[in-house]
């Protein structure tokens, strides 16, 4: 499988094309909670018309860190080693050894990826200065991304 270090570009096109899709499934879930909590609603009692059902923020917080986090870990630690943008992108996740990685050390992974996000993407730049192109979450991860094909 592994036929160098994958670029820059490729990695960062895969993580716009993981992000479309996250964002399709984070608003189809929505949707359905929606649709799933009005009508609770109203066979609980009859609603003033007008009036939505709230959305409890546990649940958005739910979503909102559970589905990232599972698709990226499910996919990174599956046997191909990688989400769909990653795929589309020709890229594959393994450890240094080019094993597959655990789900555990996808989750770190995940999660690592997620406070660069929110540091501005800070921990992105470290790929750029790395001889094997990890970012912050590969090296504390212990994982690279390569080209698979």
């Amino acid at each position: 499988m592994e036929h160098g270090y994958a670029p820059l570009w490729r990695r960062a096109l895969a993580g716009v094309l993981d992000a479309l899709v996250v964002i399709v499934i984070l608003l189809v879930l929505a949707l359905l909670l929606g649709v799933f909590i009005r009508a609770a609603q109203y066979a609980v009692s009859d609603p003033a018309p007008g009036s939505t059902a709230p959305f409890p923020w546990p649940l958005r917080l739910g979503l909102l860190v559970g589905v990232p986090w599972l698709y990226f870990a499910l996919f990174e630690s599956s046997g191909r080693g990688a989400s769909p943008g990653k795929r589309v992108m020709g890229l594959a996740v393994t450890d240094l050894a080019g094993a597959r990685l655990s789900f555990a050390r996808a989750t770190l992974r995940t999660a690592t990826k997620a406070a660069s996000i929110l540091t501005v993407f800070v921990g992105f730049l470290a790929a750029a200065r790395s001889e094997r192109r990890q970012a912050l979450h590969d090296l504390t991860a212990r994982s690279v991304v390569l080209r698979a094909r």
